[in-house]
């Protein structure tokens, strides 16, 4: 789930991003531990250095590269710590509804990301009973998404009355080399839509 445009110092949001993150940082050790087990021996201290603050699955696999038990950041995810690897721990995470609820708390936009990664097979269902609770958009627009599944996309964001958004999931060409910054196109009525959605949160300040 996105967040556009939330007040960065909402106590509701900071308290419950610093929940999150600590369960992150449980979440990594977690996943050092497992990898050790499997005779990958890592140095916690060094996926901290990695992380430089919330510790996430691409520093673990950028230590892994350092002591050569990968090639690649995308090896470590295919062969240890992608989901349903020996090596993958789950995440703590928010529902969808808490996190619209969240990022709606704090003033800001909720848009749905990654739709199809993979695809729910209630995702008509589930878009319904996001609406419901406030959902602004749906990420219709992405480098991997076919002309066809845009199309299928933009076609469930119309009748849930949904904004129509993208990106190109940038993380740092470092943790996914294959996206680059500003690959993916948007057409700018999309700006001018989340702007109005906020302002209509707002009641009418923008």
């Amino acid at each position: 789930m996105l967040g556009y445009f939330v007040a960065i110092t909402e106590p509701s949001l900071v308290n419950r991003l610093r929940e999150l993150r600590l369960g992150r940082t449980d979440r990594g050790r977690a996943m050092v531990e497992r990898l050790a087990s499997l005779g990958l021996s890592l140095d916690w201290e060094r996926v901290e250095q990695l992380a430089g603050g919330a510790v996430g699955r691409p520093h673990v696999a950028r230590a892994m590269v350092e002591l050569g038990y990968v090639k690649t950041v995308g090896d470590a995810f295919e062969q240890y710590i992608g989901k349903g690897k020996p090596g993958y721990v789950d995440r703590p995470s928010l529902t969808p509804t808490e996190a619209v609820e969240l990022i709606h708390g704090a003033g800001g936009v909720a848009v749905m990301a990654h739709p199809l990664s993979p695809e729910p097979p209630n995702l008509d269902s589930l878009l319904r009973q996001l609406a419901a609770v406030g959902l602004d958009g749906l990420e219709v627009y992405y480098g991997d998404y076919t002309l066809e599944q845009v199309a299928h996309l933009r076609e469930l964001a119309q009748r849930h009355d949904l904004i129509s958004t993208g990106g190109s999931d940038f993380h740092g060409q470092e943790v996914l080399p294959q996206y680059v910054l500003g690959g993916t196109r948007v057409p700018y009525s999309v700006v001018a839509a989340l702007r109005g959605a906020r302002a209509n949160r707002l009641g009418g300040v923008s």
